[in-house]
C-alpha cells in the first residue's frame, strides 16, 4: 500500500486563525521610517479574510474581560485622586527647596501630575463608554464630576464620541479625527517615535 501524502498546508483550516502562519507572506516587510515613510508594505491575508469578524474576534475573548465592576473601577479613582492631592501637597512645598532644586522639582511635579490627571481623564472616558459599571446612572454621575474636574464637557463629548467610534476612519461621518490634507506635511512625521514624544511631552506638560 502507497504512503498516506500529508495533509496539504494550502488547505483552509476550520478555524481561520490557524490558516497563516509567521512567515513572509503575512508580515509586514517594512516599518515606518524616521520621516514616516512606508515602503513595500503588504496587508496581511489575515487581515483579508472575510471569516475574521468583530463578534468572532469577540468570542475568542475571555468572558471577564467584558465584567464590569463599580467597585474596582471606584477604587482606581479613590487611588488616582488621592495621588492627585498627594502630589498638590508635595508642590506647595517647592518653593522651601533650593533655586537650583526648583528647576528640577517642578518639572517632575508637571510630569507626575499630568500623568496622573490622564489616568483620572482615562476613568471618565470609560464611564462615557459605559465601561465603568454596569449603572447607566453611576456611569454618567462619575463621568460628569471628574470631567468637570479636568474642565471637560461630559455629556457633548460622550455623544459626539459616541458617533466618532460609530463611524471611525469614515472620511464623511467622523467628526472628531479630520482627515490630512495631501499637502500638509504633519502625516509625514505624525507616527515616529520623536513626534509621539514630543506630542506626549505637551500634553503632560502643557495640557490638552
Amino acid at each position: 500500500m502507497a504512503p498516506r501524502e500529508a495533509p496539504s498546508s494550502s488547505k483552509a483550516s476550520s478555524n481561520p486563525l490557524k490558516s497563516y502562519t509567521d512567515d513572509e507572506s503575512t508580515s509586514v516587510s517594512a516599518p515606518i521610517n524616521l520621516f514616516g515613510q512606508m515602503e513595500n508594505i503588504a496587508l496581511p491575508p489575515l487581515l483579508e479574510d472575510k471569516r475574521i469578524t468583530r463578534q468572532f474576534i469577540k468570542d475568542k475573548l475571555p468572558a471577564r474581560l467584558f465584567e464590569r465592576s463599580a467597585l474596582r473601577s471606584l477604587l482606581h479613582v479613590f487611588i488616582d485622586l488621592s495621588l492627585v492631592a498627594l502630589f498638590g501637597y508635595g508642590a506647595t512645598h517647592i518653593e522651601l527647596a533650593p533655586e537650583w532644586a526648583r528647576y528640577l522639582l517642578w518639572p517632575l511635579y508637571w510630569a507626575a501630575q499630568g500623568v496622573t490627571l490622564t489616568g483620572v481623564w482615562v476613568l471618565a472616558h470609560e464611564c462615557g463608554h459605559q465601561a465603568f459599571s454596569d449603572s447607566e446612572f453611576l456611569n454618567n454621575t462619575v463621568g460628569w464630576v471628574l470631567h468637570s474636574a479636568l474642565l471637560v464637557p461630559f455629556h457633548s463629548w460622550r455623544i459626539s464620541h459616541r458617533n466618532h467610534h460609530s463611524n471611525t476612519c469614515s472620511m464623511e461621518n467622523d467628526e472628531v479625527f479630520v482627515p490630512f490634507e495631501r499637502s500638509d506635511y504633519t502625516e509625514l512625521v505624525q507616527d515616529t517615535p520623536l513626534y509621539n514624544i514630543i506630542d506626549i511631552m505637551k500634553m503632560l506638560i502643557f495640557g490638552w
